[in-house]
């Protein structure tokens, strides 16, 4: 039983984690975010990965290893399909995450820190003279 639990729990465990850094890269201002968001360029991740695919596989990560728990714990086979019909909704949304198509802007980690360095536009979108001045004064700073 023991070791029956360890690889639910680990894979419970690296979504919650994926789900963190996720959280950082979009809505945080440490150094860890500025690295992760440095890593959303074409050559290395896409930003419709970064927006989509991983929340998208953190929540399938957690929602197996809630199902593999709930099964050798013993839950209703009623709430062990919900579990799984939620699984394939997300893996359904991480397939849709790697199309090359655009998705609302909101979504995206840049518009989210120019949303809170009040860098749009009267029309909500990003305004790139104010980005650039920001980045300009953003070298300066011995932080990054």
């Amino acid at each position: 039983m023991k070791h029956d639990l360890f690889m639910p729990v680990m894979t419970f465990l690296f979504g919650c984690l994926c789900l963190t850094m996720w959280w950082v890269e979009m809505f945080s201002e440490s150094r860890l975010a500025h690295i992760l968001r440095s890593m959303t360029k074409p050559s290395l991740r896409g930003k419709n990965w970064s927006a989509i695919g991983t929340p998208a596989f953190s929540l399938v990560c957690v929602d197996v290893g809630l199902m593999s728990i709930g099964e050798e714990a013993g839950i209703s086979r009623t709430l062990y399909s919900l579990a799984v019909y939620v699984s394939l909704l997300l893996v359904l949304i991480i397939l849709v995450g790697l199309l090359p198509i655009k998705f609302p802007r909101w979504v995206y980690a840049d518009w989210q820190y120019a949303k809170r360095h009040g860098l749009l536009d009267e029309k909500g979108n990003i305004d790139r003279e104010a980005w650039e001045r920001h980045e300009a004064e953003k070298k300066d700073d011995p932080i990054w």
